[in-house]
């Protein structure tokens, strides 16, 4: 089990923040649409072809 988790936390395991609902989808750039994924996870969705995320964001605080 200490050895899955040692894994789990590798430090070559690079973390991305994700947007739960993409902003290309009307989701918020808040940080109740932001889950922390690893950077494989998060590029699963966007190989699939799912919707761009624009670059555009509006300032919430």
């Amino acid at each position: 089990m200490l050895f899955m988790l040692m894994f789990t936390l590798s430090l070559d395991n690079h973390a991305n923040y994700d947007h739960m609902v993409a902003l290309a989808n009307c989701g918020f750039n808040d940080v109740s649409n932001i889950q922390l994924l690893c950077k494989e996870c998060n590029q699963i969705g966007k190989r699939a072809g799912e919707a761009v995320t624009s670059t555009l964001y509006q300032n919430w605080y």
